[in-house]
């Protein structure tokens, strides 16, 4: 995920590019696999990451960070 980014963008940048450009980059692992196939370059969402029983949102040290999807609400165009 791309923060602040327009759809055309979305669709024609590379990582490279984003990172190069300092956008805020996140890798959400998404486990509902029927929403992943669904979702689309571009789409506009808004995702919540899943926490743990402390209410603590888990982040594997990475660049992008990876954080688990807990909710994930698409936006309307």
């Amino acid at each position: 995920m791309a923060n602040h980014i327009t759809r055309k963008e979305a669709e024609s940048s590379t990582f490279a590019a984003l990172k190069e450009n300092d956008v805020e980059l996140i890798n959400y692992i998404v486990e509902d696999s029927q929403l992943y196939n669904e979702l689309e370059i571009g789409e506009e969402v808004i995702v919540t990451p899943k926490a743990n029983e402390k209410g603590e949102y888990i982040v594997m040290q990475s660049y992008p960070p990876q954080i688990v999807a807990g909710e994930i609400r698409r936006q309307k165009d």
